[in-house]
């Protein structure tokens, strides 16, 4: 394959200048001025201010100075209040910086990735989140976790022989494998920023306390025009002096505002915000909070929100019996239980590696494999252990074809091949009677009825390396196979449960397959499910919620 050059340091200043930054873009943030003159616009608040001013008029200095004073300090603590807001937000987009390796001028060079222009040409590894759309030019063993755009939990084979599996997309994450891509889209014209860009156009609406306040505010309007022009009419007709009545008519109308009401509501609203940012909830204004407090329905996505995003094995079938993950029955003294064990750990590629920052382990490489690790893990196996107590000797990648995985490994001085991979293959391969058969191939067909990934596990005893895969692979002894799943986060069960006590309801509208939007809709509580949505269509199911009368969240 010729040496890959990319784009010139002159050409990326070009196309910098043609296509500008690569990055999303998001409403304008509110200027400092703006902020302070939304606090002043609310038909209630100008009540008042025509109220202080009349007041000022009549010469009832106090009064006048009071409204006036209360108005202004209403406006400080609103302006403080979302000042703050708009000011941690700003600092957490500048959290976002992300590096990325690019090929220019025949060189490899690290760079922000708001640099990358159409052209360039980029290299992916495991982990990496994909910075921009591109075409793939080079790949190895690639698979993508595509759930951002998708809502698939399970990541996607990628390969530069399919055109349809060449594109990758900005925000999607490499799972598995390295790839050399050529990039076509940045900022606003990937994919990404099609479906932001047909959010944007979404109207801010008032929310339902600012509706009814403005209700209110033009209500108490009428009424006190309506209230202080009777007086006058009356007052004239009975020959009052006419200096006198005007000025008993505006005094009445003033009276008429309640100018404690917007302190009161904002400093209500500020205590809101308060409590919510403690609960570590980022509030940008202060409205917000009543918005949510009206909320009707609550429509959520699944991977990732209601789930953990990270595979876990969630069933496991050995020797005609299924059982749970958590299930204490199954120890490592039980034969085909550690032999599964060991054969998910050694033939694997992905590791664990604990982070401080939340004290967890976190998986490097594919998250089907990581998730045999962390039930080894789980079980009491310490896995980079069981790796270093033995020797590979030969590795056949995981093949897209033959769907499988196959590694020759040397331990006590003994060898055994283990493979794993779709169960139909791993079937295939293994030696077993018909019926023996036909009840495997039924057990792991209900297994994917609820919304598992199937893996299948086998292995022998041998006494020289094999000269090829086809040789590694055949007259294998079946151990059993695992169901794996996007487990649904702890606490979301009990938060559906208040909601619903709330009189919320919460509908999961997800881009998954319904058999597991409906597999975590029965482990979280969920009855409403809409599922296989894209993303740009999300916001439209939002809309026809709307149209019936709900709030929706």
């Amino acid at each position: 394959m010729e040496r890959i050059v990319g784009l010139s340091s002159k050409q990326v200043q070009k196309l910098l200048t043609q296509f500008g930054y690569n990055e999303i873009a998001s409403r304008p943030r509110q200027t400092p001025f703006q902020i302070v003159l939304s606090q002043f616009t609310s038909v209630l608040v100008v009540l008042l201010i025509i109220a202080s001013i009349a007041s000022l008029f009549l010469g009832d200095l106090l009064d006048g100075i009071f409204i006036l004073a209360i108005v202004i300090l209403n406006g400080i603590l609103g302006f403080i209040q979302e000042y703050k807001a708009e000011k941690t937000i700003a600092a957490l987009k500048k959290m976002t910086v992300t590096p990325v390796r690019v090929i220019r001028d025949g060189v490899e060079q690290k760079i922000d990735s708001k640099l990358l222009v159409p052209g360039d040409v980029i290299i992916l590894e495991e982990g990496d989140k994909i910075p921009a759309d591109g075409t793939l030019l080079e790949s190895l063993h690639l698979k993508v976790n595509e759930a951002s755009l998708t809502g698939e939990s399970m990541p996607v084979e990628k390969n530069v022989h399919d055109e349809e599996k060449r594109m990758i997309y900005l925000g999607t994450v490499v799972a598995r494998g390295r790839a050399k891509v050529e990039v076509s889209a940045t900022g606003m014209q990937t994919r990404f920023g099609q479906v932001a860009a047909s959010l944007s156009q979404i109207k801010e609406e008032e929310t339902p306390l600012q509706k009814k306040l403005d209700v209110l505010g033009k209500q108490l309007g009428i009424l006190a025009i309506a209230a202080s022009g009777t007086v006058f009419i009356i007052g004239f007709l009975a020959k009052h002096p006419l200096i006198e009545m005007i000025l008993t008519s505006i005094s009445l109308a003033v009276a008429a505002v309640p100018e404690g009401l917007p302190a009161v509501i904002t400093i209500t609203l500020a205590v809101g915000m308060q409590r919510m940012a403690r609960e570590k909830a980022i509030l940008r204004k202060l409205s917000s909070i009543e918005a949510l407090g009206s909320a009707t329905v609550i429509a959520t996505d699944k991977t990732g929100t209601l789930t953990r995003n990270e595979m876990r094995v969630a069933k496991i079938w050995l020797d005609g019996t299924s059982y749970s993950s958590h299930d204490k029955s199954l120890q490592l003294s039980h034969r085909d239980f550690g032999r599964l064990l060991t054969a998910g750990v050694i033939c694997n590629n992905a590791s664990l590696v604990f982070k401080h920052d939340h004290g967890k382990y976190d998986i490097i490489g594919d998250t089907t494999e990581g998730a045999l690790l962390h039930l080894a893990s789980d079980r009491g196996l310490v896995t980079e252990q069981v790796k270093q107590n033995g020797t590979l000797l030969e590795e056949f990648a995981f093949d897209p074809t033959l769907k499988m995985m196959t590694v020759v490994w040397e331990s006590n001085q003994q060898k055994f091949v283990y493979t794993k991979g779709a169960p139909e293959s791993v079937l295939e391969r293994s030696m077993l009677d018909q019926q023996t058969r036909q009840n495997i191939e039924t057990a792991f067909r209900e297994f994917a009825n609820e919304g598992l990934r199937v893996i299948a596990l086998a292995y022998k005893d041998i006494q020289h390396v094999p000269e090829n895969r086809e040789e590694a692979e055949k007259d294998l002894i079946f151990i059993g196979f695992v169901g794996i799943a996007d487990p649904p986060r702890e606490e979301v069960k009990e938060a559906i449960a208040l909601a619903e006590h709330a009189g919320i309801r919460t509908i999961m509208i997800t881009g998954d397959n319904e058999k597991v939007a409906r597999a975590i809709a029965n482990q979280v509580g969920i009855e409403n499910i809409m599922a296989g949505v894209l993303p740009q269509d999300k916001a439209e199911k939002v809309k026809e919620l709307q149209k019936t009368g709900k709030l929706v969240a």
